[in-house]
């Protein structure tokens, strides 16, 4: 019986430490998006921030389209992960490509 509990707390931080990081690197892929964006509309980007408990934040200038550079942070973590998707799909590992389909909705 303690085994089994010893096995459910490795899964649960397994589980935990996943979504962690895979959280984190959407929120850096989002906030690179911003920047690409911004670079794009001819504005300058002046740096990143990204805190683990509260938003992360795209520091550029004024200069920069706006509606472009909000629509940057949402294709780019949905661009990356369809080439993901597809790149599993190809790699006949279909299983875990709704996993990062759901991930990329989200």
């Amino acid at each position: 019986m303690a085994a089994q509990r010893g096995i459910a707390a490795r899964q649960s931080l397994l589980f935990l430490g996943s979504f962690v990081f895979g959280h984190s690197v959407q929120r850096a892929i989002h906030e690179l998006g911003h920047a690409i964006a911004t670079w794009i509309a001819g504005g300058e980007v002046y740096g990143i921030a990204l805190h683990p408990f509260l938003p992360g934040r795209c520091h550029h200038s004024a200069t920069a389209h706006p509606g472009l550079t909000t629509w940057g942070g949402v294709l780019l973590p949905m661009i990356v992960g369809l080439m993901l998707v597809v790149l599993l799909w190809r790699r006949r590992r279909p299983a875990f490509a709704p996993l990062f389909a759901i991930g990329v909705f989200a």
